[in-house]
C-alpha cells in the first residue's frame, strides 16, 4: 500500500514533468522566412509594379539573359536589371531571414539542465552513491509574450525596411536614367550650337573681308565659336559620366557606356497632388515611417520585459538519488534567484529610455518624411511651371522666329546672319527647356519616393494591413485607409 507522502511526492513530480513538457512544446514558430520575404516583395510591388516579375532569389553576380543593350534601355528595363543585381535589396531580405530566425529562437524554451553525481563512500555509513537532477528554467513562460512581441515587431520592421529598399532602388535607377537621357540630348544641342556658332564665325570672316563687319564683331564671333566648341567635349563627357552612374545603379559598373542606348521616354504628365494629400501620404504610406512604428512597439515590449526582472528567476528541478541501501528517492523542487542585490531598477530605467528614444526617432522620421515630401512637391510645382512657361513663352516664339528667318533668307530679304541668330535663340531655348524638364523629372521621382513610392495610392498604413503578427492567437489587422 502506498503511503500518502509517496502519493504527494508522485503528484508533485508529475506536475514538474508536465510543466517542463509544456515549456518544451511551446516552440512552434518556423525559421522559414519564405512568407515574410514574399510579403515584403508584395508590399513593394504595390508601389513598384515590376517587382513581382523579378526573381529576387537569383545570385546578383549571375549573368543576365541575353544582351541587356540590344534594345534602347527604358527606365522599367533598367529597374528590372537593377532588381536582379542589387546587393542592398538582397541584404535587406537577408535581414528579414535574420529577424524571422530570432523570432523563432525567442519562441523556443531554454534547454533543460541535467546534473549527475556519483558518491564515493569514505565513512562506511549511509550516503548517496548516485545523484541526478533535471532543472528547467520556467521564468521563460511569463516573459515569453513580451519577448515574442519585441521580436515580432522587429521582424515586421525588417520586412518594411526590405520593401523600402526596393522603393529607394527604383527612385535611384529612374533618376539616373533621366539624367542620362537628358545629358545625351543636351550634348546634341551643344553640338548644334557649336555648329551654328562656327557658321556665324565664317560669315563674320567673309563680311569682314568685304568691309561689312568690324574687327570687334569678328573677334566676338571667334570667341563665341571657340567657347561653344569647347562645350561639346565637356557635355559629351558629362553624358558619358551619367551613363556610368546609370550602369552603377543597375549593377553593371563594368559595362561599356558607349554600347548603352537609351530610350527617350516622354515626361510624366499626371497631376500633382495637393499639399494635404502629400502630407497624409508621407505620414502614413512610407515604409520607413511604418518601420519606425514597429521599432517603437519593440521598445515598448522590451520595457515591459525589463519590468519582469523585478520578479524572482525560477527554475523547476527534479532530483533523483539512490543511497547505499539501494533505496531510490525523487526530490521535486525549485531554484529561485531573488532580486535583492540587483533589483532590476537599472534595467527598467534603461529600457524606458530606449523606449523614449524609439518614440522620438519615430517622430523624427515622420516629420522628416513630411518635410521631404513637401519640399519635393514645391520643387516639382516650380519645375513644372518653368517647363510649361519655357515651352509656351520661350521655345515656341523662338521656333516661329527661326522659321520666319529661314523663309526670309530663302526669299533673299535677309542675309544668313539673321537666320543664324534665330537658330541660336531656338537652340538656347531648347537647352533651357531640357534643363527644366530634367528638374521636373527628378523632382517628380523625388516626390514619389518621398510619399512611399506611389502618388496615386490613398493613405494607408502598411504596418497594419499586409504585415500581420505571427504571435499565436492574434489576428491580422485589416487595412486602414483614410481620405
Amino acid at each position: 500500500m502506498t503511503s500518502p507522502q509517496a502519493c504527494a511526492t508522485s503528484r508533485v513530480a508529475l506536475a514538474v514533468f508536465a510543466l517542463i513538457l509544456t515549456a518544451l512544446s511551446n516552440g512552434c514558430l518556423s525559421t522559414s522566412a519564405v512568407e515574410d520575404r514574399r510579403t515584403a516583395v508584395e508590399l513593394a510591388d504595390d508601389r513598384v509594379a515590376i517587382v513581382a516579375e523579378t526573381d529576387l532569389e537569383t545570385d546578383p553576380e549571375a549573368g543576365l539573359d541575353g544582351d541587356p543593350f540590344a534594345a534602347p534601355l527604358t527606365a522599367d528595363a533598367a529597374m528590372r536589371i537593377a532588381l536582379r543585381r542589387d546587393p542592398r535589396v538582397r541584404a535587406a531580405l537577408a535581414r528579414v531571414d535574420e529577424a524571422r530566425a530570432r523570432l523563432a529562437q525567442t519562441d523556443r524554451a531554454p534547454n533543460p539542465m541535467i546534473d549527475l553525481g556519483l558518491g564515493i563512500p569514505i565513512d562506511g555509513l549511509s550516503g548517496a552513491p548516485a545523484v541526478a537532477m533535471l532543472a528547467q528554467q520556467v521564468t521563460w513562460l511569463w516573459t515569453r509574450p513580451d519577448r515574442l512581441d519585441a521580436a515580432d515587431a522587429r521582424r515586421r520592421a525588417a520586412m518594411l525596411d526590405a520593401a523600402a529598399s526596393i522603393v529607394t532602388l527604383d527612385a535611384t535607377v529612374r533618376r539616373a536614367h533621366a539624367d542620362a537621357v537628358v545629358a545625351d540630348r543636351l550634348a546634341d544641342v551643344a553640338e548644334e550650337l557649336a555648329g551654328t556658332a562656327a557658321a556665324a564665325w565664317r560669315l563674320r570672316v567673309r563680311l569682314n573681308e568685304e568691309g561689312e563687319a568690324s574687327r570687334i564683331e569678328l573677334d566676338a564671333a571667334v570667341l563665341e565659336a571657340n567657347r561653344l566648341a569647347l562645350d561639346v567635349p565637356a557635355t559629351r563627357e558629362h553624358a558619358r559620366r551619367t551613363r556610368l552612374d546609370l550602369l552603377a545603379a543597375i549593377g553593371l559598373p563594368e559595362a561599356d557606356p558607349d554600347l548603352l542606348r537609351l530610350a527617350d521616354e516622354p515626361p510624366a504628365t499626371e497631376s500633382i497632388p495637393d499639399d494635404t494629400t502629400i502630407i497624409d501620404l508621407a505620414a502614413t504610406a512610407r515604409f520607413d515611417v511604418a518601420a519606425a512604428g514597429c521599432r517603437v512597439e519593440a521598445a515598448h515590449a522590451d520595457a515591459a520585459l525589463a519590468g519582469l526582472e523585478r520578479l524572482p528567476d525560477v527554475s523547476a528541478t527534479l532530483m533523483w538519488n539512490r543511497n547505499f541501501a539501494g533505496r531510490d528517492a525523487l526530490l521535486p523542487g525549485a531554484r529561485v534567484t531573488l532580486p535583492i542585490l540587483d533589483d532590476g531598477g537599472p534595467a527598467v530605467a534603461a529600457a524606458a529610455a530606449a523606449w523614449k528614444l524609439a518614440v522620438l526617432a519615430a517622430l523624427d522620421v515622420r516629420r522628416g518624411a513630411i518635410a521631404e515630401a513637401r519640399v519635393a512637391r514645391s520643387r516639382l510645382e516650380r519645375a513644372a511651371a518653368l517647363v510649361e512657361g519655357t515651352r509656351e513663352s520661350v521655345l515656341e516664339p523662338a521656333r516661329r522666329a527661326e522659321r520666319l528667318a529661314e523663309a526670309r533668307h530663302r526669299e533673299g530679304v535677309d542675309d544668313a546672319d539673321a537666320m543664324l541668330v534665330a537658330r541660336t535663340m531656338r537652340l538656347l531655348a531648347e537647352r533651357r527647356l531640357l534643363e527644366h524638364e530634367l528638374d521636373a523629372a527628378t523632382a517628380r521621382i523625388d516626390l514619389i519616393e518621398a510619399v512611399g513610392g506611389d502618388l496615386e495610392a490613398g493613405p494607408w498604413r502598411p504596418l497594419e494591413s499586409a504585415v500581420g503578427r505571427t504571435t499565436p492567437g492574434e489576428a491580422v489587422a485589416t487595412p486602414e485607409t483614410s481620405t
